[in-house]
C-alpha cells in the first residue's frame, strides 16, 4: 500500500512537471514569436524610413537638377523682402503720423502762448513743452529719414530679386520647352521600339502556330493516306481472292 502510494506521488509530480514544462515552452514560443514579430516590424519601419529618405533625396536632387531649387530661393528672398518693405512703409505711416501729431500740438501750444502773458507760470510750461516736442520732432524726423531709406533700399533689392526671379523662371520655361522635346522624341523612339518588339513577337507567336497547324495538317493527311492505300490493298485482295476463286470453280465445272 505504501509502495503503491509512493508510485502514485511520483507520477504525479511527473505530470505536474510535464504541465509546468510545456507551459513555459508555450510561454517561451509566445516570447520568441512576439520578439521576431517585433524585430519585424522595426525592420520593415526602417525600410520604410530609408525609403522615404531616399525618395526625399531623389526629388531634391531632381529640383536641383531642373533648377526649381534656384527658383524657390528667388521666390523666398522676394516675399521676405516684400514683407520688410512692406514693415518699413508701415513704421513710416506711423512716424508719419507721430510727426502730424506733433505739428498740430505745437501749433496749438504756440497759439496759446500768443494769448499768454510772457512773465506767467503757463508760458513757462508752454515754453517747456514746446522745446520737448521740438526735440521729439528732431529725434522723429531722424528716425522717419532712416525709415524711409530702409524702405528704398528694400524696395530696390526687391526690384532686383523680382527680376532676376522672372529671368530664372523664363530660363526655366525655355529648359522645359527643350526638356518636353527631348522627352516627346524620347518617347516617340521608345514607342517605336516597344511596338517593333511587339510586332515582331506576335509574329514568332503566328509563325510558330501556323508551323505548328501544317506539321499537324501534314501528319493528319499522311495518317489518312495510310488508311486509304490499307483499304485499297485489302479492297483489292479481296478481288483478286473473288477472282482467284471464280476461276477455280469455273475450272471445276469444264
Amino acid at each position: 500500500m505504501h509502495s503503491l502510494m509512493k508510485c502514485t506521488y511520483v507520477f504525479n509530480n511527473f505530470i505536474h512537471n510535464l504541465t509546468l514544462i510545456k507551459i513555459n515552452s508555450s510561454k517561451i514560443r509566445l516570447i520568441s514569436a512576439s520578439s521576431i514579430k517585433w524585430s519585424e516590424d522595426n525592420i520593415s519601419q526602417d525600410q520604410k524610413v530609408s525609403l522615404k529618405d531616399k525618395l526625399k533625396q531623389g526629388h531634391e536632387a531632381f529640383q536641383v537638377f531642373v533648377g526649381l531649387t534656384d527658383i524657390k530661393e528667388a521666390h523666398e528672398r522676394v516675399t521676405n523682402l516684400s514683407k520688410k518693405s512692406q514693415g518699413y512703409s508701415s513704421v513710416r505711416r506711423e512716424l508719419y503720423d507721430k510727426l502730424e501729431d506733433i505739428h498740430n500740438q505745437r501749433y496749438y501750444d504756440y497759439q496759446k502762448m500768443v494769448h499768454t502773458d510772457i512773465y506767467s507760470e503757463e508760458y513757462s510750461i508752454l515754453r517747456d513743452k514746446h522745446f520737448e516736442l521740438k526735440r521729439q520732432l528732431r529725434e522723429l524726423r531722424k528716425e522717419f529719414r532712416t525709415c524711409e531709406r530702409n524702405e528704398r533700399e528694400a524696395f530696390e533689392q526687391l526690384f532686383i530679386y523680382m527680376r532676376e526671379c522672372n529671368r530664372k523662371e523664363g530660363y526655366l520655361a525655355e529648359q522645359s520647352k527643350y526638356w518636353s522635346i527631348i522627352a516627346s522624341v524620347v518617347s516617340a523612339i521608345l514607342a517605336s521600339v516597344f511596338t517593333s518588339l511587339n510586332n515582331w513577337w506576335r509574329f514568332n507567336e503566328l509563325r510558330e502556330m501556323t508551323e505548328e497547324v501544317a506539321h499537324k495538317e501534314i501528319k493528319i493527311s499522311s495518317d489518312d493516306l495510310n488508311q486509304i492505300e490499307i483499304i485499297v490493298k485489302e479492297a483489292t485482295e479481296n478481288v483478286l481472292e473473288k477472282m482467284v476463286d471464280k476461276n477455280s470453280s469455273l475450272g471445276i465445272s469444264k
